[in-house]
């Protein structure tokens, strides 16, 4: 979790992007959390982004999670930006496999890929 006021900020912001590209992307209405999850995670980082500091993908997988949670689940009416507690159910995201990609080149090849699959 960060510390510094522009780590939150890049926090808020990650989470923002990954809840609206799922919401954007899950169809029309919410998906069910009852269901069952297959999650596929792929990370690339640019180290000079970060200070060329080793990079743990696991610090960056339940901001992720919750997220895509987030996004999946939320009401149609849900403004992702309007997000203030990332507690939707993802005890049934069941399966979670997660890559650590070869780093980015630069910053605008930095991110992340989602593969989600349901079992209803």
């Amino acid at each position: 979790m960060p510390t510094s006021a522009s780590g939150k900020h890049k926090l808020i912001e990650w989470k923002i992007a990954v809840a609206s590209a799922a919401k954007q992307l899950r169809g029309a209405e919410p998906l069910d959390a009852h269901w069952h999850y297959c999650i596929s995670a792929g990370f690339s980082f640019h180290p000079g982004s970060h200070g060329n500091a080793a990079l743990d993908v696991e610090n960056f997988l339940k901001p992720s999670f919750d997220a895509l949670a987030a996004g999946l689940f939320c009401d149609n009416d849900q403004d992702p930006r309007e997000i203030s507690r990332y507690n939707y159910d993802d005890s049934n995201f069941r399966y979670l496999f997660v890559h650590r990609l070869d780093d980015a080149e630069s910053k605008n090849n930095e991110g992340a890929g989602f593969v989600v699959s349901v079992r209803k």
